[in-house]
């Protein structure tokens, strides 16, 4: 099932010079949003920008080219030099888009769609002045949604980058006890903050039974702190596309969702 947190690196990349097509994950040379840093493409050498891995436990590939990684966590089960830039690239897609500034809803709920349908999240979204944001929308609506509320609660990674990137208090948790490994990708994101921790903002959902206690946790990185995160990931996407240019002009494509659903990238231009 396709999510927009899945479908938003087209866009990202085209803000920064690069052209991409929906293709076959067999046919992909660059993994991009989500957590597919140990997706093996069958061509060779694929490109890594702004993935992450799904787990620790994933076996660690060697033959690609990285340009980013989604967090410390990733870098360092990789190897990966303590230069790598780090971000999650669904930060920049706010970045062309016009956003009303005005909030019309107290409260967003952004379910994973393995949670959309749980007691719990049902609960919170009978509450007046709260939304249900559906994440299987394309993105231009979903961040729509996230803009038009004040606070934000979420089980979707993507559902709390957005939030990041507008400023919008947010916080996050699973509806059921899951296990860490599940959680790695939300700790492996806070990693490429320097003020805001994973926990800071973690709802222990077997205690937290009301949207007063939600909005205690509700949080977001200082804004200079997601703009040099910003920063970052525009001059490793620049990185990426003058790579292009020189690699001999062949078409590339490119990886960026977990379901099996690729994009295909022409050569870039800066």
């Amino acid at each position: 099932m396709k999510n927009f947190g899945d479908l938003m690196s087209c866009r990202i990349l085209a803000d920064g010079g690069i052209l991409a097509f929906s293709r076959r994950i067999s046919q992909a040379d660059l993994l991009c949003i989500g957590s597919l840093f140990n997706h093996r493409p069958t061509k060779p050498h694929p490109w890594i920008w702004g993935s992450g891995m799904l787990t620790p436990d994933d076996p660690v590939l060697e033959d690609r080219k990285v340009f980013g990684v989604r967090g410390c966590l990733t870098r360092d089960v990789a190897g990966l030099p303590e230069t790598t830039p780090l971000g999650d690239p669904g930060l920049l897609y706010t970045d062309r888009i016009r956003l009303p500034r005005a909030r019309r809803h107290r409260w967003g709920v952004v379910s994973h769609f393995e949670d959309k349908r749980h007691p719990f999240i049902r609960e919170l979204t009978e509450h007046d002045d709260t939304i249900a944001i559906d994440v299987c929308q394309e993105p231009r609506k979903v961040v729509s949604a996230i803009n038009s509320c004040s606070h934000i609660f979420t089980t979707s990674l993507h559902g709390l980058i957005v939030a990041d990137s507008l400023g919008i208090p947010a916080c996050w948790g699973r509806p059921d006890a899951q296990s860490d490994t599940r959680d790695f990708k939300f700790n492996d994101y806070h990693t490429a903050y320097r003020t805001m921790a994973c926990d800071q903002r973690r709802a222990d959902l077997t205690r937290t039974a009301n949207l007063r206690e939600l909005k205690d946790l509700a949080a977001s990185p200082e804004v200079y702190d997601v703009n040099r995160v910003k920063n970052d990931l525009r001059h490793s996407r620049k990185d990426l596309a003058k790579a292009l240019v020189v690699h001999h002009g062949r078409t590339l494509t490119v990886r960026n969702v977990a379901r099996k659903v690729g994009l295909t990238m022409w050569r870039g231009h800066v």
